[in-house]
């Protein structure tokens, strides 16, 4: 399970610390967003894509880490190990 999620100032920017368990981590399988897993936006009925008009596919992370096609962990970070994980957000 997930747990102890703290937000941190530092001198150089804020960081998110947390500590994750490998073990919730892989245990449900997810897939990569796509354009297609998302349909069209509601308000204009259109498809999501990039501003060259190539579908939606988040496969890099906010940090700028690849995600993998399989299982890629949910929100906007990727997980680079099991335990404690400080990711710089700003």
């Amino acid at each position: 399970m997930s747990s102890a999620l703290h937000a941190l100032k530092k001198a150089d920017g804020f960081y998110l610390e947390m500590t994750l368990a490998k073990a919730w981590r892989d245990q449900r399988p997810r897939v990569a967003v796509t354009a297609s897993l998302l349909g069209k936006a509601a308000i204009p009925d259109q498809s999501y894509e990039q501003p060259d008009g190539a579908p939606i596919r988040i496969d890099i992370d906010y940090a700028g880490r690849e995600r993998p096609e399989r299982n890629p962990f949910p929100g906007p970070f990727e997980p680079t190990g099991d335990g404690r994980q400080t990711l710089k957000v700003w």
